[in-house]
């Protein structure tokens, strides 16, 4: 473990510039003070890296969920599309809704905010839709049954 990079913590060994390691930069009374930050410190790891694997476990499991409820046999058997995307631009304090809704015959999506309705592109869309402007993240979804005329 190399000490900080100063004059005083170099050595010269074989000719070779190296470092003090950091448990000997550490004069003799403020050793036990060192050790004890030390021990906390691992245990802090220790804490950290089991609430990591604590949520490790929590995703797979939820991703073994969303899985399984697609596994269903009339999911599978009937397509849907996505139709329309409600987003909140602001956050859980105020804000404003607007939506997009996918034309599937014309195959364009628009905007609906407020009076005004634009037609956009589909990377606007989902930019908006995924939160890459501003406050806007996508609220709720909409799914058709493609059979649905």
């Amino acid at each position: 473990m190399q000490g900080e990079i100063s004059e005083d913590n170099k050595k010269i060994l074989n000719g070779v510039p190296c470092y003090v390691p950091f448990q000997n930069q550490v004069k003799p009374e403020e050793k036990p003070k060192v050790n004890q930050c030390v021990e906390l410190l691992k245990n802090y790891q220790g804490q950290l890296t089991n609430q990591l694997t604590e949520m490790q476990n929590k995703v797979k499991a939820l991703e073994q969920e969303i899985n399984k409820s697609y596994a269903i046999g009339d999911m599978q058997k009937k397509p849907f599309h996505l139709h329309s995307i409600c987003v909140h631009d602001g956050n859980a304090n105020s804000g404003h809704y607007y939506t997009f809704i996918y034309d599937r015959y014309q195959k364009i999506w628009r905007k609906f905010n407020d009076i005004r309705v634009t037609e956009c592109t589909e990377e606007d869309v989902f930019k908006e839709a995924e939160g890459g402007n501003s406050w806007m993240t996508a609220y709720w979804l909409v799914y058709v049954q493609d059979s649905i005329k």
